[in-house]
């Protein structure tokens, strides 16, 4: 059974129950052609809409994290089983990348003397 922890967030309702199931493969080391929870079963256990949670397996589809078999379900594909840290497809600055990792960003003018 799914087991959910509250979902408050400033993202948008879809892209949090998105994290939540993309969280729940890597949490339950989930492989490739794994099925993952149904909707009604995301829909239970996140108290939420057929809509909102559709919209939330739209955007791992998109991200080729789940793959649909019309009448047999959803699955994990091989690119969600990958335990990337920074995908290349997310931009990130490179003073939050150090500051992640304990380093402070400066900026330096050097000018002749």
């Amino acid at each position: 059974m799914l087991t959910t922890k509250p979902l408050r967030s400033k993202k948008k309702m879809a892209e949090q129950v998105r994290d939540a199931v993309s969280d729940y493969i890597r949490e339950h080391g989930l492989k490739a052609g794994d099925r993952i929870p149904t909707e009604a079963e995301l829909c239970a256990a996140f108290g939420l809409s057929r809509p909102s949670v559709r919209e939330a397996l739209r955007l791992l589809e998109q991200e080729r994290l789940v793959v649909t078999v019309h009448g047999r379900g959803r699955f994990v594909t091989a690119v969600a089983a990958l335990n990337v840290a920074r995908p290349i497809s997310v931009f990130e600055s490179i003073t939050k990348m150090l500051a992640a990792l304990g380093y402070a960003a400066n900026t330096l003018l050097l000018a002749p003397r």
